[in-house]
């Protein structure tokens, strides 16, 4: 066989190997998890070592270095991704494909599984970005999709309006004069909206933290780093809601539920109707 594009690929099982000894902590471990030889294991962290230019465990550890933080974070998205495309054609291809938002699924997400009625085995839930999940539905890899929009989403099943606020810490003091210290979360549909607002208010503001996760975000606004605009229903009960008349006012925001045409698949309806009664304050 041909292998003269062997360098350019990373084979999936070296990715499980590597994720499943950080997962473990002991290349012994993870073994014994994956039923191969602790050798075996060493081989393939050896070969991803080759392919990504680097060390990824400090030696003779099974500590990280920082590009073994770098690629492990890569590496459990491609098996999450390989995992859903064999889950999707295997025996779990008659799930229902729900998308959540991220911030829904850090604070909602008991409520949004107890509402829906039905177990993991009938219905498997995605959560991202609202974009990317727009995107996932349009492109028929989700069945249905509660997402947040920047004005009234078209070719939605049911819509409605959103109340966006400023959270902070309870003692956060901003510095009279000094840029506001901002919270950004990359491809989110709040923070798009909370830039916005301070361009068009003439807010200067300084963005001091980012990531692509609200357990990180609440934890930054709860160490006094600075703010950003979350949906109020979504706002932990440990964060302020900031009504200081200097902030920008935030615009309106918008969420929706997508859903494919059920056929006789009477469950997408009935997501759908369980979805918007909990969700949906006024439904459209």
């Amino acid at each position: 066989m041909q292998r003269r594009h062997e360098p350019n690929n990373i084979p999936i099982e070296v990715l499980r190997s590597f994720a499943t000894v950080t997962e473990t902590g002991s290349f012994t471990t993870a073994a014994a998890a994956l039923s191969l030889t602790q050798s075996a294991i060493s081989a393939q962290i050896k070969r991803l070592e080759f392919l990504s230019g680097g060390a990824l465990f400090v030696k003779g550890t099974a500590t990280l270095t920082e590009k073994g933080r770098f690629v492990v974070e890569y590496a459990h998205r491609i098996l999450a991704l390989n995992d859903q495309i064999i889950s999707a054609g295997g025996k779990n291809g008659n799930q229902l494909r729900i998308g959540i938002p991220a911030l829904y699924a850090g604070t909602l997400l008991r409520q949004i599984f107890n509402a829906c009625r039905y177990g993991v085995e009938d219905i498997a839930y995605y959560s991202d970005t609202s974009p990317n999940l727009t995107k996932r539905f349009s492109s028929g890899h989700l069945d249905i999709v509660v997402a947040f929009a920047l004005s009234v989403p078209e070719k939605a099943t049911r819509w409605w309006e959103e109340t966006l606020v400023w959270v902070c810490a309870a003692d956060f003091k901003p510095t009279p004069g000094s840029p506001l210290p901002f919270l950004s979360f990359p491809g989110c549909v709040q923070d798009d909206l909370a830039r916005r607002a301070c361009q068009q208010a003439g807010t200067k503001y300084d963005i001091v933290f980012t990531a692509t996760d609200h357990a990180a975000h609440f934890e930054a606004i709860r160490s006094g780093m600075g703010c950003r605009a979350f949906v109020e229903r979504a706002v932990p009960p440990d964060v302020t809601i900031m009504r200081n008349s200097f902030l920008p006012e935030l615009p309106r925001c918008y969420s929706a539920i997508f859903a494919k045409d059920g056929g006789d698949d009477g469950r997408v309806g009935d997501v759908v109707r369980s979805l918007g009664e909990l969700l949906a304050p006024h439904v459209h």
